[in-house]
Formats: C-alpha cells, sequence, structure tokens
C-alpha cells in the first residue's frame, strides 16, 4: 500500500494526523481514485471519449514506475500520471501536407493542411511544406497535434516557415512549430 502516517481531512472539519492513524489500502483508495479520474478528464480532453475500464488499469500499470518491496521482493508499478496521460498522446504518428499532394513520396500526404488536420488522430505530428497556403484552418475536435511548417519538397530539412491565413483552435490543443499566421 502506499502510504504510512498520511495527513488528511476529518469528517467535521480540520486534519486527521495521528501516528499510524491513515494509510495503507485506506490511504490506497483514494489515490487510485483520483489517478483515475485524471486520467479520464485528459482522455476526454485528448481524444473525445473517455477510457473503458480495463484500459484505465492497463494504462495506470503499463506506464507506472517499477517499484520493488524489498521485505517480500514483488515488483509492481507505482503510478506514474504524467506518462499515463503521455501515452494518450497517440504515440507520434507523421502525416505531411504539401499543395501539390506529392511530400516527396511520403505518406500519408494531403494537398491541404485542414485535410490533414481533419484526418489524423491525436498525437500526429503534420510536417508542412515550406511556402504560403492560402487556407483558413480550424481545430474543432478534442485531438493534440502539432503543426510543423518549413519543410523543404522531399521533407528532409526544416529550414523555412510555411504562412496560413489564420488559425482558429476551437477544441483540444494544438502546437506549431514555423508556422507563421496573417
Amino acid at each position: 500500500a502506499p502510504s504510512n502516517w498520511a495527513t488528511t481531512t476529518k469528517l467535521g472539519g480540520g486534519y486527521w494526523d495521528t501516528p499510524n492513524g491513515f494509510g495503507g489500502t485506506s490511504a490506497a483508495s483514494p489515490y487510485g481514485a483520483g489517478a483515475a479520474a485524471a486520467l479520464q478528464s485528459a482522455a476526454m480532453a485528448i481524444s473525445g471519449s473517455f477510457l473503458t475500464p480495463g484500459e484505465v488499469k492497463a494504462t495506470l500499470s503499463d506506464t507506472g514506475d517499477l517499484l520493488t518491496d524489498e521485505k517480500v521482493g514483488i515488483t509492481k508499478p507505482r503510478v506514474n500520471l504524467g506518462q499515463a496521460v503521455a501515452s494518450l498522446q497517440g504515440g507520434g504518428s507523421v502525416a505531411y501536407a504539401e499543395p501539390a499532394g506529392v511530400c516527396g513520396g511520403k505518406s500519408p500526404c494531403y494537398s491541404s493542411i485542414q485535410d490533414a488536420l481533419d484526418a489524423v488522430n491525436s498525437g500526429t505530428t503534420i510536417k508542412i511544406s515550406e511556402g504560403v497556403f492560402d487556407e483558413r484552418l480550424t481545430s474543432a475536435v478534442h485531438k493534440a497535434v502539432t503543426l510543423e511548417g518549413g519543410w523543404d519538397a522531399s521533407f528532409s530539412v526544416q529550414g523555412a516557415y510555411t504562412t496560413v491565413g489564420s488559425l482558429t483552435i476551437a477544441g483540444g490543443t494544438v502546437v506549431v512549430d514555423a508556422l507563421v499566421l496573417q
């Protein structure tokens, strides 16, 4: 269990801080419930949907920091909420946008940034060719994406900028790099 002699609130007000008064599985339940609630909130913000109970359990277990109880030699994961939320970001997929829809042979390739933005999953980086796109971008879905402008025709060097008309973020998170809004 995760705690021994934890300070907590008392029924009726004040704090319960007596030696060995609150710990073990009594402390584990609210810690676990809080972590699950925070993870569900992040899942809704990133993907637009909640996780199943099994997905919550697997995510918290799979992303935890392994600790060994030296008394009994058992190793189990301790919740690492930052890692759990980061794992929801989608694992680093890449998509490409270039006006001719060629993208130096890379795929998936889109001829507009908006088409790429609409199509990709949360956690995707969209690499955009350098130059000017006559687009007014809107991100209306709750997902996290990165827009990287300024890529050369082969998408091997990011050395310039990409210019777009505007970017409206009505939902989710959009990180921008080398993107000029005019």
